[in-house]
């Protein structure tokens, strides 16, 4: 069984000390795809648990991060930016760099579908083709699974005082 709360706290520590923002992003969002294929097996309730607490740990880096404009490659090479110190607070800046990267995949196909997309089964065929139909699907994708993520983030902070 999942268990959000020390899930929430393991994230948050580890997004406290990190102002990688592209990495991160990837590895959230691909730590969440992983999560929620484990979860699956042991169904909805635990699929909440997960996103709950995947939830409480990107509110806890949001609220935490540094403004350093100092940002790390998915390869963990630094990358300094100067005068360029907005591209940290962008969230879509952040997914452009997992993506560039490659390391933004959601999958498998089942957790895509669990999170509400029908379109799986072209989001890998796409990666094998047009890379910039590739790009503009993982976007989207990205993008609606942040949304959700943060929607529970806010209730979840609520509800956990340690992330207040």
């Amino acid at each position: 069984m999942f268990k959000a709360r020390p899930l929430a706290s393991l994230l948050a520590q580890t997004l406290a000390s990190s102002s990688q923002t592209g990495a991160t992003a990837a590895i959230l969002f691909t730590a969440s795809g992983a999560l929620l294929a484990q979860a699956s097996h042991e169904g909805g309730p635990a699929k909440a648990r997960v996103m709950a607490a995947l939830a409480a740990g990107i509110w806890s880096h949001r609220q935490s991060r540094s403004s350093s404009a100092v940002d790390v490659t998915a390869t963990g090479e630094p990358e300094v930016d100067e005068g360029q110190e907005h591209k940290q607070e962008d969230p879509d800046a952040a997914i452009e760099v997992a993506l560039e990267h490659g390391q933004l995949i959601l999958q498998p196909i089942e957790t895509q579908r669990e999170l509400g997309f029908s379109e799986g089964d072209r989001l890998l065929v796409a990666l094998q083709g047009d890379p910039a139909a590739s790009m503009a699907m993982l976007r989207q994708r990205a993008l609606a699974v942040k949304v959700y993520i943060e929607e529970e983030a806010a209730q979840v902070a609520a509800q956990t005082p340690e992330l207040q």
